[in-house]
């Protein structure tokens, strides 16, 4: 990679640098439209398992949920995730694809609901499954 010697080291001038020291600058989450959605992933709380079942209807019922989405109702990656590349670049990505647990912490729904609604201000203590 090469670098343009006359930039190198030289200050550079920043047009939204005062409003950011200053604490002015808005910033996407400043942003409270009323139709604007969240969402948050619900993790697993243990490691190496199979989720037997997840029952959606509890966090769905909510009022702003817009989806509530599980392994049973994600979208197929192609390739069953597998992405087509090269070794070292391979890795087999599995997010919402099948019922196994790998890790702790995985992600094993997403949960989506308005801003301003219980479900978009915190997804996974609206019951979300």
């Amino acid at each position: 990679m090469m670098t343009n010697p006359t930039m190198t080291g030289q200050p550079i001038d920043r047009t939204d640098g005062i409003l950011k020291v200053t604490g002015q600058a808005r910033y996407s989450g400043d942003n409270s439209d009323a139709k604007l959605a969240h969402a948050v992933l619900v993790t697993s709380t243990v490691a190496h398992a199979r989720i037997a079942s997840i029952d959606r209807t509890r966090a769905q019922s909510l009022p702003g949920v817009l989806l509530t989405m599980t392994h049973e109702n994600a979208m197929r990656l192609p390739n069953g995730g597998v992405p087509d590349a090269q070794p070292p670049a391979v890795r087999k990505l599995t997010l919402l694809q099948t019922n196994e647990v790998r890790y702790s912490n995985e992600p094993v729904a997403v949960v989506g609901g308005y801003a301003g609604t219980r479900a978009g201000r915190d997804a996974r203590g609206a019951g979300a499954l």
